[in-house]
């Protein structure tokens, strides 16, 4: 059996919940969907040994009092987050590792308009993950974070055109498409061809609009890269366990790509 595996419980405009495992660290990241739904997932996936939230919008967070109510393990975000939240917990400082028994998490700074927004890399000594599901740009650090990936999970929110074309009041679009809102598929694309080396194995795209985009439509414009292309959904979509890189990451080297 595969000692690291990724489960998406919701993926989307209106609920994001993940499991993440490694070895015998299994942590949940965001908590949008119901509690009950979570639950019932983490009952499968086996139990959790921290909560993990990237910002405070609902679709993070509409389960998580529930969740951290039933299940007692720690909460850990960026202090901003834990403010708001106000269900204590442990700060997660951009760009240093949190040591959380096999996994070392580390959060850095994304753009998106939820204060102290931030994504992740999640390492062992053998696999690296980046987690990145709400910025509006990316940046040379936010690339730095997510420099020799084994497997990413990358916002694709909407096709640029649909936005546009779409239903939305235009003051929403702006949001949208803006530096604090949501990655395009062409963006996330970019932002994919940047940071990839033939160490990338799987790309998961993730928080996909259903009003201005969809699987198909994010898929095609992921046809021509050399990884395992994945789309999460509303009901999951996602549920594998990544191979494990033969590169061995030292602790100094993960500093020196921050």
């Amino acid at each position: 059996m595969n000692d690291i595996r990724l489960k998406c419980i919701a993926s989307g405009s209106s609920a994001n919940a993940w499991l993440f495992k490694a070895w015998e660290t299994r942590i949940l990241i965001d908590a949008g969907a119901s509690g009950c739904r979570i639950l019932d997932a983490v009952e499968e996936f086996g139990p959790i040994d921290a909560i993990v939230v990237t910002h405070t919008h609902s679709d993070h967070i509409k389960g998580l009092a529930k969740v951290m109510e039933t299940l007692k393990v720690p909460l850990l975000a960026s202090l901003p987050t834990l403010k708001h939240l106000e269900l204590g917990g442990v700060e997660l400082k951009t760009n240093k590792a949190h040591t959380l028994k096999d996994l070392d998490i580390r959060a850095f700074r994304v753009s998106h308009d939820a204060v102290g927004t931030i994504g992740l890399r999640l390492s062992t000594t053998r696999f690296s993950m980046g987690f990145i599901t709400d910025t509006g740009v990316f940046n040379s650090s936010m690339a730095k974070s997510c420099a020799d990936l084994d497997t990413l999970v990358i916002e694709s929110n909407h096709d640029a055109e649909m936005l546009m074309r779409g239903p939305y009041p235009q003051t929403l679009k702006r949001r949208i498409a803006g530096p604090k809102g949501h990655l395009s598929n062409a963006q996330a694309l970019a932002f994919v061809n940047h940071v990839a080396t033939p160490r990338l194995t799987n790309l998961v795209l993730a928080h996909l609009s259903e009003t201005n985009n969809s699987p198909e439509v994010a898929r095609a414009t992921f046809a021509g890269l050399e990884t395992t292309v994945h789309v999460a959904t509303p009901d999951g979509g996602v549920d594998f366990s990544p191979e494990i890189s033969n590169i061995q990451d030292s602790s100094e080297r993960q500093l020196s790509l921050i």
